[in-house]
């Protein structure tokens, strides 16, 4: 068999940058109602619906 003489080397892929300290997405879904019933109950801890999440869960303290 003869060996292409213009193939490449296959480079392996190069190593992610560290993402632990980039944003990421958590996503689920609800019907339209209980998506603003949701964002209703949320605005009452923080106008940030990140900060609010949290702190409605308790997993912060509020500002």
């Amino acid at each position: 068999m003869e060996t292409d003489q213009y193939a490449t080397t296959i480079k392996q892929p190069t190593p992610e940058h560290t993402t632990e300290k980039l944003p990421s997405a958590l996503t689920f879904f609800m019907q339209t109602k209980q998506r603003r019933a949701v964002l209703d109950a949320l605005s009452a801890f923080s106008n940030d619906r990140s900060q609010a999440i949290l702190i409605a869960l308790g997993l912060i303290d509020t500002e």
